[in-house]
């Protein structure tokens, strides 16, 4: 049996779990999720994959977190417990890698650790906490039969189980997507009021927080005159600076979640994505987010923060635009000058074209291949990996 852990609620609330997920149905894989539920549950029923929740509670971005993690990390030790030696856990995360390397320990089942971020760049953690949690960050990574990384600036150390696999979209996805687009299949939302609108198009999306800068990138919206731009959002906003200023204009189309090829589709509808990124939290600097590959398979501009080291390979290639981070006068004239000059936008969609983007299905299988022509799934499953 297959398990995939990780301390969100659905697989479809991360683009990486999203992904994953499509490639283990598409191979006919049976698996089941094993979740924390931190808010609401989904309306829609989910009958493509099993799902377990073994935590609730706690939401996102607040202080009572720090409450609820130890509870988390205890409740998934527990339920690794009755794990099977045949069994291959796909653990998402430290907070879930290091309860699951434990217990493996106890099992002798093999996990896979998928590893997003590196934890103490994350935290921002200094002296002997950082080198404390690297420790143990390590020990968990060397142990694992495979440790999965966007890139070698995450995690240089090496044990010789790493697999780089960049954060490519699926062009499975891709493909529903542009449907979406030309109007070949519906999708949930209106996709015409989008298409027909004659503003300048802004896509924000993905989780909205102060960290990614939408506690300043919210003044900047707020200043954009009404009648020349429209502002699509898609996701969760945890910013109530956001809130407020979604609450006062009126040139807000907001969606609280897509279907993650829906989300997709919007890009190819817009002028601009805005990818913003706190350069005081260490790991940002290092940043590779989806959107950015996104961005650059539907072909369109984003704006991210000069002081991100990743963004050398696109602005290398004049592929992307920036500004300083908080420079709030910086993006606005930014723009203001975008949506007077679109010349400058097909400038960049054009070198967006130069730049390699993969499927990630293909690089996942080539790693990890999962063939379905065995009788016991599961059991190809694990011999494979």
């Amino acid at each position: 049996m297959m398990y995939v852990v990780c301390s969100s609620g659905y697989m479809e609330e991360r683009v990486r779990l999203n992904k994953l997920k499509e490639v283990l149905l598409s191979n006919n894989y049976e698996f089941t999720f094993i979740g924390w539920l931190r808010g609401k549950k989904y309306k829609r029923d989910i009958k493509s994959y099993k799902y377990e929740h073994i935590w609730i509670g706690g939401g996102y971005a607040n202080k009572l977190l720090i409450l609820h993690y130890p509870m988390w990390i205890i409740k998934v030790f527990f339920k690794a417990l009755q794990f099977k030696k045949k069994d291959l856990v796909w653990a998402v995360g430290l907070d879930v890698a290091i309860p699951i390397y434990i217990a493996s320990k106890i099992k002798k089942f093999d996990y896979v650790f998928d590893n997003p971020d590196n934890f103490s760049l994350t935290y921002n953690l200094k002296g002997n906490k950082k080198k404390i949690v690297d420790w143990i960050e390590n020990k968990v990574a060397k142990n694992a039969k495979y440790h999965i990384i966007p890139s070698e600036t995450r995690f240089p150390k090496k044990f010789g189980n790493e697999l780089f696999i960049p954060n490519f979209p699926l062009e499975s996805e891709y493909i529903k997507a542009n449907k979406i687009y030309q109007g070949k299949i519906k999708a949930s939302f209106d996709v015409e009021s989008i298409k027909s609108d004659k503003r300048f198009k802004i896509y924000i999306n993905g989780r909205m927080t102060a960290s990614r800068g939408y506690d300043w990138v919210s003044d900047v919206l707020k200043e954009l005159d009404e009648k020349k731009f429209l502002i699509i959002v898609v996701g969760d906003i945890n910013c109530s600076k956001l809130k407020d200023v979604i609450k006062e204009k009126n040139n807000f189309i907001v969606y609280d979640r897509l279907p993650n090829y829906e989300a997709l589709s919007i890009y190819m509808m817009s002028d601009i994505v805005l990818a913003f990124y706190d350069p005081k939290i260490p790991i940002n600097v290092k940043a590779e987010p989806n959107k950015w590959w996104d961005c650059v398979k539907c072909q369109v501009p984003f704006v991210s923060n000069i002081e991100i080291e990743t963004l050398k390979t696109f602005k290398n290639k004049n592929a992307c635009f920036t500004v300083n981070y908080r420079d709030k006068e910086e993006l606005v004239k930014l723009l203001n000058d975008l949506e007077k000059n679109k010349e400058k936008l097909e400038k960049i969609r054009n070198n967006l074209k130069e730049i390699d983007v993969q499927d990630w299905q293909v690089i996942i299988e080539k790693y990890l291949p999962l063939k379905n022509n065995r009788k016991d799934k599961n059991e190809a499953v694990n011999s494979k990996l």
